[in-house]
């Protein structure tokens, strides 16, 4: 074979060698690039379905299944990850959150316990984990798990709410008796209180068990402190008893009573019926509405309760019982003239005092207006009389006139303290000094029952 054969042919294997390794490099990119490109699909499959399934996206269409380019779809699985990543952190810093605050719900309530019956603090939940971890949660997708979660947030935040308002309710009762007491609070636990007070509620649990020590000391140097001044001064004593309860403005007990909704009555009576003639009730509803009288609710009488020949409503009752013999004992003779009248009681009592009960034509006339407005500066027309809800009733004292009753030692008693004594039984003035138009003149004999809860400072 000549030379020049010889090279052409080596050149020509070479070509062919070149061309088959090509080849087969090609073929072999072509796998691996397909196996990469296979795996990313799976990859992204997976991933898209754990996003599907926890809600994380809104489309129903599967993005892995579109044509795309190898480096779009894995652009695509990054991007996935990431959403899916930073939504599932998310849950599980909520988690450890969680985890941390029922821990600190389970201390307040270890350390509350008894006291925190008054706010039912239950969590119901173990006090090392919150058990809604993505681990431990395999039936709940993310959606749920962050949905669970806020609830129980918001649950432990309206607990951690009851506890800073129980712990402010016990500072303030130390508080309101230190006030008598300005030279307790430069003792050590005095001291230690003013501290704790303007701490955090974290550090208040932390303190807690001290801050119990010391305001037990506290109390205790109270009541001897108030122990021994009763025996010197007994009316001091009487005035750190008052300091319980809140002032109030003569305006300010109508309004107590305005805002009261009593249990165990039926609505007002509708229309007032006293005469035949209609204009002649009209006429007293008039006047009686124009002095500040308001239809009254009326009480369900097989609820009522007898005291002597008079009735009252249960609560009503056993408070002027209790009244009466805390009068006794400070050698005051209170006793009950009046308690609960129905509206017929209340028209004999009415038409009598007005003295023109026959002559309906002549109350529906103008002529005996001013007669009616006399009449009912003591006397509410019927279906307007606070009697009527078995809840009032008027005090007499001694043999003396009850409209008498200002100038006795009966209402000295009752009144003293800003009507202490009638307070911390749930008792108020029904119809005090100087408001105007509140239907009769101010009546120093008549109470009414609305309960202790607002009268309170705590």
């Amino acid at each position: 074979m000549s030379v020049g054969k010889a090279r052409t042919v080596r050149l020509f294997v070479f070509v062919v060698f070149v061309v088959f390794v090509t080849l087969v490099v090609y073929l072999v990119g072509l796998y691996v690039n397909n196996k990469n490109y296979q795996e990313k699909l799976v990859s992204c499959n997976q991933l898209y379905q754990k996003i599907a399934i926890n809600k994380l996206i809104s489309e129903n269409t599967d993005k892995c299944q579109d044509k795309k380019t190898i480096n779009e779809i894995s652009a695509l699985i990054s991007n996935f990850q990431v959403q899916y990543d930073t939504f599932d952190l998310k849950v599980q810093k909520m988690s450890s959150e969680i985890n941390a605050d029922i821990i600190e719900n389970n201390f307040f309530r270890q350390k509350l316990k008894g006291v925190l019956e008054l706010v039912e603090v239950q969590n119901n939940t173990s006090s090392v984990t919150v058990g809604l971890s993505l681990s431990s949660s395999a039936n709940l997708t993310l959606r749920e798990q962050e949905a669970k979660l806020l609830v129980k947030s918001d649950q432990i935040k309206a607990n951690k709410a009851k506890v800073e308002e129980l712990l402010k309710f016990q500072m303030n009762e130390v508080e309101s008796k230190l006030k008598v007491f300005p030279e307790l609070k430069t003792s050590q636990t005095g001291i230690f209180l003013t501290d704790y007070y303007n701490q955090n509620l974290k550090a208040q649990v932390l303190n807690y068990g001290l801050f119990l020590n010391n305001v037990t000391e506290l109390n205790k140097s109270i009541n001897d402190k108030a122990i021994e001044l009763e025996k010197v001064n007994r009316e001091l004593a009487l005035k750190i008893q008052a300091n319980q309860y809140k002032t109030f403005t003569s305006n300010e007990f109508r309004a107590l009573y305005e805002e009261m909704v009593y249990e165990k009555t039926n609505p007002p009576v509708k229309d007032l019926v006293v005469y035949a003639l209609r204009e002649a009730n009209l006429k007293v509803s008039q006047i009686a509405e124009k002095r500040g009288y308001k239809k009254r609710v009326t009480a369900i009488e097989s609820g009522l309760q007898s005291i002597g020949s008079q009735k009252l409503q249960l609560e009503a009752r056993e408070a002027l019982v209790q009244l009466i013999q805390n009068a006794s004992k400070d050698g005051i003779d209170l006793s009950l003239i009046s308690g609960y009248r129905s509206v017929d009681d209340q028209i004999y009592l009415f038409t009598t005092r007005l003295g023109v009960s026959s002559n309906a034509d002549l109350i529906a006339s103008e002529r005996v207006d001013t007669q009616i407005d006399k009449v009912l500066e003591t006397t509410a027309a019927p279906t307007y009389s606070r009697h009527h809800t078995g809840y009032t009733f008027d005090l007499g004292c001694s043999s003396i006139d009850f409209t008498d009753f200002k100038n006795t030692n009966c209402y000295e008693w009752i009144s003293k303290d800003n009507f202490y004594q009638a307070k911390k039984l749930g008792l108020i003035p029904s119809y005090p000094e100087g408001v105007e138009k509140q239907g009769p003149n101010p009546e120093a004999w008549e109470y009414v029952w609305i309960g202790t809860g607002k009268l309170k400072n705590f």
